[in-house]
């Protein structure tokens, strides 16, 4: 866990604490969570995108793509099949593990 310069001092950083965090801490670490995947090879480069956006590949489990959330600067998860991907919910980037669903479950990108 990265640790982070909180009101009392110097805390751990978790889900619960995140939104705390200011726009530009929260984006160095989605960004780095990013990098950490790919540079350990659990995720590709992106070579598609989704909704205008980059999307990287995860090696280990088939037809799920992640993009960045610009607005919330949390990460989407999408189940792609052929050229439609479907909106599976917002993972947060500190330890990695769903915490919304979708938001459209019938939302579909072409």
């Amino acid at each position: 866990m990265k640790d982070f310069n909180g009101a009392k001092g110097k805390e751990k950083l978790t889900r619960e604490n995140w939104r705390f965090l200011d726009k530009t801490e929260q984006q160095k670490i989605r960004d780095g969570f990013f990098k950490d995947k790919v540079r350990n090879g659990d995720w590709r480069s992106p070579k598609h995108t989704i909704g205008g956006r980059d999307a990287w590949e995860d090696n280990a489990r088939k037809n799920i793509y992640y993009t960045k959330d610009g607005r919330h600067n949390d990460i989407e998860v999408w189940q792609v099949s052929g050229k439609k991907a479907k909106h599976l919910g917002s993972m947060e980037p500190v330890e990695g593990t769903m915490y919304k669903g979708p938001k459209h479950p019938q939302q579909v990108f072409e």
